[in-house]
């Protein structure tokens, strides 16, 4: 095994996978997420349920939740993402802890997507993630609540939806009333070396 490196530190969203005894973490803050639609789906307000549904491939028109006549475009992360993970745990299977992941993407590309017909892709990035969502006729997808904030200012065509009422909110989390959240992780390898002090003035 290698002797890691001790004098350097990451972040992550939640628990790294794996087991790496010699990995410490601690609690550095909250990342808050949100879910992002385009207009043309004529939705704002999902219920857990809702989500879960759509997220199962379940709900394929956007009309099923009285929305517009639109099919459904999910977009999604690749597996390993973050902010997917924290969908997983926090919103998708919080409660049967089965870890149930959204639909397998039907293309390989997203500007492949058929305007007609439901389907799924993937992106990488969450830039990736509010440009195809905002350009996609019922695109759904979703991001870090701050990023999505900032690009709807300027972005009409990008929704930032509420789960059961509730908008995504450092508030929320912590009121217990917002569902889709991630514990930001900072990771040392040991015990991280001791600030140098400073120097005599």
């Amino acid at each position: 095994m290698g002797e890691g490196l001790g004098d350097h530190i990451t972040f992550t969203d939640g628990i790294a996978p794996g087991k790496h005894p010699r990995a410490l973490y601690r609690t550095v803050a909250y990342s808050v997420f949100t879910l992002v639609v385009n207009r043309e789906a004529g939705v704002e307000n999902l219920t857990v349920g809702q989500i879960r549904d759509l997220c199962a491939g379940e709900i394929t028109n956007w009309s099923q939740l009285g929305g517009d006549d639109v099919p459904v475009h999910l977009v999604d992360r690749h597996v390993g993402s973050g902010t997917r993970s924290a969908l997983v745990q926090r919103v998708l299977s919080p409660e049967e802890g089965d870890g149930r992941q959204p639909p397998q993407a039907t293309v390989d590309d997203c500007t492949a997507l058929d305007d007609d017909a439901y389907g799924v892709c993937e992106v990488d990035g969450t830039e990736s993630m509010l440009e195809t969502v905002s350009g996609t006729d019922g695109g759904f997808g979703y991001s870090e609540a701050a990023a999505a904030e900032k690009r709807a200012e300027d972005d009409e065509n990008l929704v930032r939806i509420t789960i059961a009422g509730q908008r995504a909110s450092l508030d929320g989390v912590e009121n217990g009333d917002y569902p889709y959240w991630q514990t930001e992780l900072a990771y040392t390898y040991g015990e991280p070396p001791p600030a140098p002090s400073p120097p005599p003035s």
